[in-house]
């Protein structure tokens, strides 16, 4: 089961090998005054639902003074009702959802991976980001080379045009690592642009937060990992695939030289369920 009093969701996609997969873990206190939960299986209630529903039925009740989750059924279907209450009109959403084994939990938890190999706390003005979205428009992939020095390079690079752009004086992170056998490492990958700058959305879902911490894991020839840590609520975490990098190999020929590309293999994230 989950951790006791904490509410987590999963985002999966069908074609894990290419989407991002995203999972949060909200602390039940910091959210809900009240809070009941009673099932057989180690009270933990495992539940499928439209994330678009859900966000519509929150978006309404944003300004509510309170607001009320509560599984329930409707003409034997099992929907998640939000109730909420404003200008004394009561506002009821239902939304449907599947109620599903909570054994099947382990098919939704974060993937294992290996130790990151580069750690790095990101600023939390927006500069990343708007640099991210701007590339969009001149490649589809990006690399980025991370320094445990505190350093990190945005490279785009086409035909027509290179763009480098430098962040340093970033802080190293060691949790989980050897500092003495990590401070000097520096890994590269190459990333999906569109990817990346759907993660970086996080600047914007949490630009309201004042107490956010930001940090990438960059785990060499595997996936990028962000975690968002949101003071005394709980985190948020974004999972990346990389792109298969090109090793660039030279070759005389007379009259000048060339170059061919080889793929190099890269590994991905696992998919958890069978």
């Amino acid at each position: 089961p989950p951790p006791p009093h904490q509410i987590c969701f999963a985002t999966l996609k069908d074609d894990k090998s290419q989407d991002i997969m995203s999972f949060a873990d909200i602390q039940q206190n910091e959210v809900f005054e009240e809070w009941r939960i009673e099932r057989q299986s180690d009270n933990c209630i495992l539940i499928e639902l439209s994330v678009p529903n859900f966000l519509e039925a929150l978006s309404a009740s944003e300004k509510a003074p309170q607001c009320q989750l509560k599984l329930t059924k409707r003409n034997g279907l099992p929907v998640l009702c939000v109730e909420t209450r404003m200008l004394e009109v009561d506002v009821v959403h239902d939304i449907m959802v599947k109620v599903m084994r909570a054994s099947e939990y382990e098919y939704y938890k974060p993937p294992d991976v290996p130790q990151p190999t580069v750690q790095l706390e990101l600023p939390t003005q927006k500069s990343l980001k708007n640099v991210v979205d701007k590339l969009k428009g001149i490649s589809r992939s990006v690399y980025l080379k991370g320094e445990m020095v505190g350093n990190l390079t945005v490279e785009a690079d086409t035909d027509a045009v290179g763009i480098k752009t430098f962040f340093t004086d970033l802080c190293p992170r060691f949790e989980s690592l050897d500092e003495d056998a990590c401070q000097n490492n520096v890994t590269t990958m190459k990333v999906d642009t569109k990817k990346l700058s759907m993660v970086l959305q996080a600047y914007n879902t949490l630009g309201r937060v004042k107490d956010m911490t930001i940090i990438m894991c960059m785990i060499e020839a595997h996936s990028l990992i962000l975690h968002v840590l949101v003071s005394q609520i709980g985190t948020l975490t974004f999972y990346v695939n990389v792109m298969e990098m090109e090793r660039w190999t030279w070759i005389q020929l007379r009259g000048g030289a060339r170059h061919v590309d080889a793929a190099i293999p890269q590994r991905h994230l696992a998919p958890q369920r069978q």
